[in-house]
Parts: structure tokens; C-alpha cells; sequence
């Protein structure tokens, strides 16, 4: 997108693009995604360049993902939405039976029963479908399914480079320097003494020797 002279590879080696997770995704507190993206790049102006390319190419796939999924959830609300339709049309109809039933001249009464009967189970089968087409239609306008994913902080242009930290490698080395040093110096006193004790012990041998002949 940005025409880089650089491969995906390269930049995945060099751990340009780095991306972190700071809240989880989508829970029972509705609680959204929210990602921090982070590219190391030699040139200033183009460090903010593909961080604002990422952030748009992420928008964008995202874009899709979200309609496709809010379509889903739309088209099982119109589904709900039409079910209570025939279901109430289906009581209206049991309720004019009922009412030319008992008008007739003689009530068939077993008939009315059954009637009534169907009439109770398709009330008790509405109001559940009520209720679930009123949650469906209470997530499908919710803020996390009408609010696509979005840049919430611009990336700010770096005016100080982030590495070489070179006072700190300064430091560092400085301290490894001395420790090696030390260590050094330790390591060449211990095998002065060394030779030293082997010295005399070789003259101690000798004298022994002299003294035993």
C-alpha cells in the first residue's frame, strides 16, 4: 500500500510491526476490543506512515467481517419478527373460531376445548418469541454491534529514536568492561600465588632430598 522496498518478511524478522492485546474481546459486560499497534522504523515520517496503514487496513477487513455478521443477526431478527406475525395472525383466527363456536346454535363443546386449548399453547408460544425478538432487537442496536472498529488515538511522529539506546549500551558495556576487568586481575593474582605455592613447594622437595642423601 505504501510502495515500501521492503518484504513482509523483513519486517516480520525485524519485528517492525508489533501488536498487543490491552482489553479483552467481547464479553458478557460488553467490553471491546481494543489493540495497540507499535512499528519500529528508521525514517520518522514513515514509522507514522505505516502505522496509519495498518490501522486502515485492519478498519477495513474489519468492515466487512462486521456487516457480514451484523447482517446474520439482522436476518434472525426479520425471521422472529415474521413468526410473531403468523403467530398472532394464527390467534386471531382460533379467537373468531372459538366465537362463532359458542354463537352456534349448539356448542360443540369438545371443539371449543380443543380451540381454547391451541389458543393457550399459541399465546404461551408468542410470548417467547416477544421476548427473544426483544433481546435480539436490543443487541442489534447495542453500541457494539452498530459501532465498527475504529482509530482511537492518532499515532503520534517519534521526535527522539527509541534504539540504539547508545547511552545505555555505553553504560552497559562500560560495566561488563570493569566487571571483566576485575575478574581479570583476580583470575592473574590467583595464579601468581599458584606459581608462588609450587615454587617453594619444589624447593621444599629439594631440600628434603638434600638432607635425606
Amino acid at each position: 500500500k505504501l510502495g515500501l522496498n521492503v518484504t513482509p518478511d523483513q519486517m516480520r524478522k525485524k519485528k517492525s510491526i508489533e501488536a498487543k492485546v490491552l482489553e479483552s474481546g467481547p464479553s458478557a459486560n460488553k467490553t471491546p476490543l481494543l489493540l495497540s499497534v507499535r512499528v519500529h522504523d528508521e525514517i520518522p515520517q514513515q514509522t507514522v506512515d505505516i502505522v496509519e496503514a495498518v490501522a486502515d487496513l485492519l478498519i477495513e477487513t474489519h468492515q466487512v467481517r462486521f456487516r457480514e455478521r451484523l447482517h446474520e443477526y439482522q436476518a434472525y431478527e426479520e425471521g422472529l419478527s415474521n413468526d410473531v406475525s403468523q403467530i398472532e395472525k394464527a390467534i386471531r383466527e382460533l379467537e373468531l373460531l372459538i366465537k362463532k363456536q359458542q354463537l352456534a346454535p349448539v356448542v360443540n363443546a369438545p371443539s371449543v376445548i380443543l380451540l381454547q386449548s391451541q389458543l393457550e399453547q399459541k399465546n404461551v408460544q408468542l410470548l417467547g418469541f416477544k421476548r427473544e425478538l426483544k433481546d435480539v432487537r436490543i443487541n442489534n442496536h447495542s453500541k457494539i454491534m452498530t459501532e465498527n472498529t475504529r482509530l482511537i488515538s492518532s499515532p503520534i511522529r517519534p521526535t527522539e529514536p527509541v534504539a540504539p539506546r547508545v547511552f545505555f549500551l555505553i553504560s552497559l558495556t562500560g560495566a561488563l568492561g570493569g566487571a571483566a576487568a576485575l575478574f581479570l586481575a583476580f583470575f592473574l593474582e590467583y595464579l601468581k600465588q599458584a606459581r608462588s605455592r609450587e615454587t617453594e613447594s619444589l624447593k621444599s622437595k629439594k631440600k628434603k632430598e638434600r638432607l635425606a642423601g
